[in-house]
């Protein structure tokens, strides 16, 4: 569906969102402290979506042997609204933390 593609962008490129503020705004942000950011924080991103996705029981009533069916990634688990939102979350709050990490790590650029 289209709610799940619009979330799923939201994790997909939401984690470059901080590092381009940076870039824009910060004379101290790295080039390679921009592009670390943004790939590190979609790598975050990615896995907190999946394993939180793997840990939630499905909304959807699929039992199996009796038992509610989790620890399985589907689109529907993908789909939920916790895994989704956790990968949002992440996504931006990782991203940040990286491209400053990479930057101090660097010196910092003073131009």
């Amino acid at each position: 569906s289209l709610g799940w593609m619009y979330m799923a962008m939201g994790i997909l490129i939401g984690s470059a969102v901080a590092p381009i503020i940076m870039s824009l705004l910060w004379r101290g942000c790295t080039p390679h402290g921009a592009i670390g950011g943004a790939v590190g924080g979609l790598i975050c991103a990615i896995i907190s979506w999946i394993v939180s996705a793997a840990s939630l029981p499905l909304n959807s009533g699929v039992y199996t042997s009796g038992l509610p069916a989790a620890n399985i990634v589907t689109v529907d688990t993908l789909g939920q609204n916790w895994p989704l939102l956790i990968g949002n979350i992440i996504a931006l709050g990782s991203s940040p933390i990286i491209a400053y990490a990479i930057s101090y790590a660097e010196g910092f650029q003073d131009y």
